[in-house]
């Protein structure tokens, strides 16, 4: 027996977001009350482009996120989801954007967003979607169509306690990869670009008088070089086919959005550099073997023992990398932004001593990675046997 998605809603439980024409890109602000988008449900994440003012909320309150919402992207790529939890600001869904909200008494949130993430509900939803140039959830009475297991009220959280406390442990290894980066990105600017590095008396060695020379890039410590990046590493770009990601291969796969997917071939293997060459431009460090896209750049330093200190570089000088980004309609960079910026670093020698906390570092963060692989694994393999009672679970009194 299952039930309708529709009966499980609770009252107002199906919010469209407000048309384009009820929130206009010119309404936006810099900051204020956050509007969460598309990419919120696709990547899972809090962080925000768009802001509005206390008087466009008044306007719009009836599209604020509640604690317990699931918001699910509705155009391009559908069916994503994002449970709000408590400690998530305020603010109000965009467009491309629907929120479920279930009957508490009836239907545990989180049961059924683990639900709608499941084989069975991802069908449902694309199923029901339609559009042929770009796809675009159903109509409010089709998706409500939706069936959905029915499981006591206990039997659901039972279920979602254990998936959650899978993803509560991938979560931790992202804040703790997230606070590791920031450190380390914090001490290369202390010691590439203050050169307040540690002098052979342990002391900061330019507000410890160090010697400081001029340079066409301003002063620098004595005996410290001006190197393009591209003496350290190759500019590789990847493959133009992309086609050759599927769920069911052995390797990672990086487009320019870092989103990862698997994919049966391999180009690379090493400690690499992966670098955005268009759109929202970042960069992530890799190791082991994998496949990019045509416009994701892979550098794979020569010196393995430096992979850390450039990557935190790169990380470090990428918007001044990317001022230098063309393209009429989406911008780019080239290999040549990459290869020929110039970056202050002392001899190689010198270089790996000071190089090796940053990979370290970067050693730490692969490891979380790893980790979290191994952990959406066996939640993915729990969730379709969870789902339809192939394992029971026990329920606590």
């Amino acid at each position: 027996m299952s039930y309708n998605l529709g009966f499980i809603l609770g009252k107002k439980g199906y919010i469209r977001g407000p048309f384009g024409s009820a929130l206009k890109r010119s309404e936006m602000l810099d900051n204020g009350i956050p509007v969460y988008e598309q990419q919120n449900a696709i990547y899972n994440h809090r962080e925000f482009r768009f802001f509005i003012d206390k008087d466009k909320y008044k306007v719009m309150k009836r599209f604020t996120v509640q604690e317990g919402d699931i918001l699910i992207s509705c155009s391009g790529t559908v069916g994503k989801t994002t449970l709000i939890k408590k400690n998530d600001p305020i603010g109000i869904i965009s467009q491309a954007l629907l929120i479920l909200r279930p009957n508490k008494q009836i239907t545990d949130s989180k049961f059924l967003k683990y639900f709608l993430d499941s084989k069975e509900g991802q069908e449902g939803l694309l199923s029901r979607s339609h559009g042929s140039v770009q796809t675009n959830i159903a109509k409010r009475q089709d998706v409500e169509t939706l069936e959905i297991p029915n499981f006591t009220i206990k039997s659901q959280q039972a279920v979602a306690n254990i998936l959650s406390s899978l993803d509560d442990k991938i979560e931790i290894n992202n804040k703790i990869n997230k606070n590791l980066e920031e450190l380390a990105l914090t001490l290369y600017k202390r010691w590439f670009v203050h050169f307040e590095f540690p002098n052979e008396d342990g002391e900061p060695y330019k507000s410890s008088g160090g010697e400081m020379v001029e340079s066409e890039l301003g002063l620098i410590p004595k005996g410290w070089l001006i190197k393009e990046q591209g003496q350290y590493f190759p500019v590789v770009t990847g493959k133009k086919n992309a086609n050759i990601a599927t769920p069911n291969g052995n390797y990672m796969f990086f487009t320019c959005s870092q989103e990862v997917y698997l994919t049966e071939d391999y180009s690379f293997d090493g400690d690499a550099i992966l670098v955005a060459g268009n759109g929202d431009f970042n960069v992530k460090y890799y190791s082991g073997r994998f496949e990019a896209y045509q416009r994701t750049y892979v550098l794979i330093p020569y010196n393995n023992k430096l992979s850390g200190v450039l990557f935190f570089a790169i990380k470090h000088n990428l918007d001044d990398i990317t001022s230098g980004s063309r393209g009429s309609v989406i911008s780019f960079i080239t290999k040549g932004h990459i290869e020929n910026f110039r970056v202050v670093f002392p001899n190689e020698e010198s270089l790996e001593k000071m190089a090796v906390i940053f990979k370290n570092t970067l050693i730490m963060i692969a490891q979380n990675n790893k980790q979290n692989v191994k952990l959406t694994k066996t939640r993915d393999e729990l969730l379709p046997k969870l789902m339809n009672g192939e394992i029971e679970v026990p329920i606590e009194e």
